[in-house]
């Protein structure tokens, strides 16, 4: 459980866009608008003010088109993978999947999107 999210950039303005991202997997780990299933490069850690529960988010994975290829276990991973994630970071910092990984991981990057330095908890 967390009190955080990710929500999109607006690509013209860089500030916060409103929609809650989730966690896709196809070939490799990326993030998809929940509103759009659009894919979203770079995101921003928010507060929400409401905890964010490991149940909630399967739920919405489970109502998700970008996620319907998954098996139920496999959706779940992924939403205690992306949880563990998202708490890792302090609100407000632009982050992105590590493409590199073989398992869901976010890393920083600086508000030019360039990766910044690795994140130690």
């Amino acid at each position: 459980m967390t009190k955080k999210a990710l929500v999109a950039l607006d690509k013209r303005t860089q500030q916060p866009s409103g929609q809650f991202l989730l966690p896709f997997q196809s070939d490799q780990f990326s993030l998809v608008s929940e509103r759009s299933g659009e894919v979203v490069e770079t995101a921003v850690v928010v507060y929400t003010g409401r905890a964010v529960t490991l149940e909630a988010l399967v739920q919405r994975l489970d109502r998700c088109t970008s996620t319907a290829d998954l098996s139920p276990q496999e959706r779940e991973q992924l939403a205690e993978a992306f949880l563990t994630e998202i708490a890792r970071f302090k609100v407000g910092t632009w982050v992105r999947v590590d493409a590199r990984a073989h398992q869901f991981c976010l890393q920083d990057v600086d508000r030019r999107g360039e990766r910044a330095a690795p994140h130690t908890p």
